[in-house]
């Protein structure tokens, strides 16, 4: 899990991050291993952030947050401007 940044942790001996970061490789398999590998150390109330939704050059990681976003077991929120020269996107999942 070496492409995964966490922000905050839970309560004291408490494993779950209220924040997970993944920002790491772009093909599907390997997006799709980071949200296996983190999605249970998210807090109840934690949330869990996919970087480059919206980017080009890499549509595995936009396809795969749509796929889990079908699934309607967590709530999203994307951030994106259209208007920047790096069109990337950051998508939030908190579990429901």
């Amino acid at each position: 899990m070496k492409n995964v940044l966490i922000l905050g942790g839970g309560p004291a001996g408490c494993a779950a991050a209220h924040q997970l970061k993944i920002n790491g490789g772009y093909d599907v398999l390997i997006v799709k291993k980071d949200f296996e590998n983190t999605i249970d150390l998210v807090s109840e109330k934690g949330l869990l952030c996919f970087h480059d939704i919206k980017a080009p050059s890499a549509p595995d990681v936009g396809k795969f947050y749509n796929k889990l976003k079908k699934k309607n077991k967590y709530f999203f929120k994307e951030f994106y401007c259209d208007w920047t020269p790096m069109k990337t996107g950051i998508g939030v999942l908190g579990k429901k």
